[in-house]
């Protein structure tokens, strides 16, 4: 895997945790994360289940039926560094505490004898309030709409997108507890303590947890409540935590993503979004300045990326419907790319939401997008 810039776990809809049969499989993830990785964990499979469920079946007996109401004729893996450390990756690596399995269902759902609701449902993931403004992901929506609403070629499979709420500081289950209402009904589904490990430190100490560097990407209501889908943990976006790795999880699906309007991304572009946010460290930001006679000029900066970048060329919708390109020969870095609108260009006429786009050299960074105002 050291071989990669980006390893992309993509579970699809498996029910069969990572490691089987063999558990070793998975230490390889979490020794690649800890000595500096970056992942991205995507699809509906077994790691949107708190505790993977054993591939074998139970003797067909009425005590083992009576003991495992929920599960018979299966049962839960342990909660510990073998088949259930699927948990390790989404929640200590990437900080996301999982609540529900199937949002659209707004239920617990067990991968055996339960199924999903199935509905043709309009499906938006709107940008976290908390999301950090710097990363791209804060700037538009995610379409996974199902069935027949899929747009753009979208797969129209979400059914059981994972939704919970970002990992936190450990917080021991009480009863009756009405600060614990889902800790408390992950525990009567034999879920186990959802919080375990949350509380551990980072290698930078100073007080500071894991769980202070854990980030929202989107949210999306069930039940009636906002819940958060997908987190990260970027600990290379800040060097004094000494987090050594940068870790993601969606928890559906790239394949049921489509554009629907301006405010919704291709699946090339989230992909490419997350390669340039984990692999290159790239955070873009826009500024556009002018001068006396209201004459913009636009500049980009990227924050402390992980390698120096250069672009060959680069797009930016001044008026709205109608990209302006520029071409540079030789490549050039972006501290020394300043861009200007043609002089036809009426200044009153700019677009009040810009977007850019800068194309890197061929293999070393995705397509940079962002949007000026």
């Amino acid at each position: 895997m050291r071989e990669y810039d980006l390893v992309v776990i993509n579970t699809n809809q498996s029910h069969e945790p990572l490691g089987y049969p063999n558990h070793f499989l998975q230490y390889q993830y979490l020794n690649y994360l800890s000595t500096g990785g970056n992942l991205l964990i995507a699809g509906q499979g077994s790691l949107n289940w708190w505790r993977s469920m054993h591939p074998f079946r139970m003797a067909n007996t009425p005590d083992n039926e009576q003991s495992y109401p929920e599960t018979f004729p299966r049962v839960w893996n342990t909660p510990g560094k073998g088949f259930s450390c699927d948990m390790c990756l989404t929640r200590y690596f990437a900080g996301f505490t999982p609540e529900l399995t199937a949002t659209l269902s707004g239920r617990l759902l067990l991968p055996f004898g339960t199924q999903p609701d199935r509905p043709n449902a309009l499906v938006l993931l709107q940008p976290h309030p908390e999301a950090d403004p710097d990363s791209p992901f804060s700037q538009y929506s995610v379409d996974i709409s199902t069935g027949t609403m899929a747009v753009g070629g979208a797969a129209g499979n979400q059914y059981t997108f994972a939704s919970g709420d970002v990992m936190r500081e450990y917080r021991p289950t009480a009863p009756d507890d009405p600060d614990t209402p889902v800790d408390e009904s992950m525990l009567a589904a034999n879920l186990g303590d959802i919080d375990d490990a949350a509380w551990t430190r980072v290698p930078g100490g100073r007080g500071r947890l894991i769980p202070d560097y854990a980030r929202p990407l989107w949210t999306y209501p069930v039940n009636g409540q906002p819940k958060v889908v997908g987190t990260y943990i970027a600990g290379k976006h800040h060097p004094e935590s000494r987090i050594p790795w940068n870790a993601m999880f969606w928890g559906f699906g790239l394949e049921g993503v489509g554009k629907s309007n301006d405010d919704t991304v291709t699946p090339e572009q989230l992909l490419g979004d997350a390669f340039n946010f984990l692999a290159r460290n790239i955070r873009p930001q826009g500024v556009l300045s002018k001068d006396a006679t209201g004459r913009p000029t636009l500049s980009v900066s990227l924050g402390n990326t992980a390698a120096p970048l250069r672009f060959v060329k680069a797009e930016v919708d001044w008026l709205g419907g109608f990209p302006q390109t520029y071409t540079f020969d030789p490549p050039r870095e972006v501290q020394d790319i300043s861009l200007e609108p043609d002089p036809a260009v009426d200044p009153a006429d700019l677009a009040a939401l810009i977007p850019v786009v800068l194309y890197p050299i061929r293999g070393s960074a995705a397509p940079i997008h962002l949007r000026v105002r």
